[in-house]
Formats: structure tokens, C-alpha cells, sequence
């Protein structure tokens, strides 16, 4: 399973994106519109799924109500250039986020890293709870 759906239709910006968080430890499936990534979220599990906003055939607020029917607990990071408060309250409205409903900045691949992390292990977490088991801080 790869660690990560990484879901952007500009190339050069999908590989910079992939390189970052392949040497950042993670392994990522690619998807280069929203209709690529619902396919693929339909083959196979990920542990995140990280999506542009806008793209063609359809935008990531299609791709996050597809990852959240595959898996309601998955954590989905929507990032965009181009965010509105109409948008985020959108994302928000189906959990976007590991840890919040906001609109990610793209390029700012610290923060980016960072969210995948915390999206890993809010997911761990909330597994762990289902399960009745105790989570270290």
C-alpha cells in the first residue's frame, strides 16, 4: 500500500511534489487528474491522500468524497493556489485534513511534509482508539 496519493495535473509540479516526499521516507502512487485518482482509489488503499483542488475532469473535492467513501478514516490533505473560504468550508464539510479543514498552500514542502506525517499518524491514532488500545502522546 503506498504511503501516499499524491493528485495533481501539472507535471513539473506533481514530480517536485513526489521527489519531496520521497525523500521525506514516503512512498506515493501518482494521479495526474481526479478521474486518474478516483480509479486508483478505487484499485488500492493509501495511507493519505494529498489532491489539488483544481484539475480536469472533476476537482479534489471529488477525489476527497471518493477517498472518504473507500475509507472514512483515511486523512485527505486538499491543497490548491487558489483557495476561497467557499472551498475550505467544502473540504472542512468532509473532514479534509488530518488534523483541521483548511486549504494547503502548495510548494511549501515543509509544511507539507509535516502535514503528511501528522495525517499518518492521526490515522494510526484513530485506529488504535477503534481498537481500545492506548496512544502514546
Amino acid at each position: 500500500m503506498p504511503d501516499i496519493l499524491l493528485v495533481e495535473d501539472k507535471e513539473s509540479l506533481r514530480r517536485v511534489l513526489r521527489l519531496t516526499l520521497e525523500h521525506a521516507g514516503y512512498s506515493v502512487a501518482e494521479a495526474a487528474d481526479a478521474r486518474e485518482a478516483i480509479n486508483e482509489i478505487g484499485r488500492v488503499p493509501h495511507k493519505v491522500v494529498l489532491t489539488d483542488l483544481r484539475m480536469p475532469h472533476g476537482s479534489g473535492l471529488d477525489v476527497l468524497r471518493a477517498a472518504r467513501s473507500a475509507d472514512g478514516d483515511v486523512p485527505v490533505i486538499v491543497m490548491t493556489a487558489y483557495g476561497s473560504i467557499d472551498e475550505a468550508v467544502q473540504a472542512g464539510a468532509h473532514r479534509a485534513s488530518a488534523s483541521a479543514s483548511h486549504i494547503a498552500p502548495k510548494l511549501d514542502g515543509a509544511w507539507m511534509r509535516s502535514r503528511a506525517f501528522a495525517a499518518r499518524q492521526h490515522a494510526r491514532a484513530f485506529r488504535l482508539r477503534q481498537l481500545g488500545l492506548a496512544v502514546a502522546g
